[in-house]
């Protein structure tokens, strides 16, 4: 389940227009997706879909509303894949691209190698580990 309410996102504030009231990007959208439901987000070129997208992938943060995730099942994970391929690459080899995700949030050396070393290992990359990811 995901449930946003009242969620809006404002422009970020240029210092000298710090007297200006914010430009909202999104404003009040509410809506509710449940368990096992497919969704199409569709809308025109500027209409605020990649926005939307990273605020439900917690790349940005809401500057109104809140964003509910049912948590309960653990396997559930958010993500996002950008439309240029390129804007994905953060690491200069493909275990640096792994480990990043996690040393963002603060995981110990020691259980980044280990989930590294898994995940190079079931997704069959182990030998392609210390090439570019590109």
């Amino acid at each position: 389940m995901i449930r946003l309410t009242g969620v809006g996102l404002a422009a970020p504030r240029a210092v000298e227009a710090a007297s200006e009231l914010p430009r909202l990007l999104l404003d009040a959208i509410d809506f509710y997706i449940h368990k096992s439901e497919y969704v199409c987000l569709v809308g025109s070129n500027g209409a605020g879909k990649s926005l939307l997208l990273q605020l439900l992938a917690g790349l940005r943060q809401p500057s109104a509303g809140e964003i509910t995730f049912d948590l309960s099942n653990e396997s559930v994970r958010r993500g996002i894949v950008f439309q240029n391929p390129d804007d994905q690459i953060v690491g200069s080899t493909v275990e640096r691209a792994l480990a990043f995700g996690l040393e963002n949030r603060g995981v110990a050396p020691a259980e980044i190698r280990r989930q590294v070393d898994e995940a190079l290992e079931w997704s069959g990359l182990a030998s392609s580990a210390r090439r570019p990811p590109h």
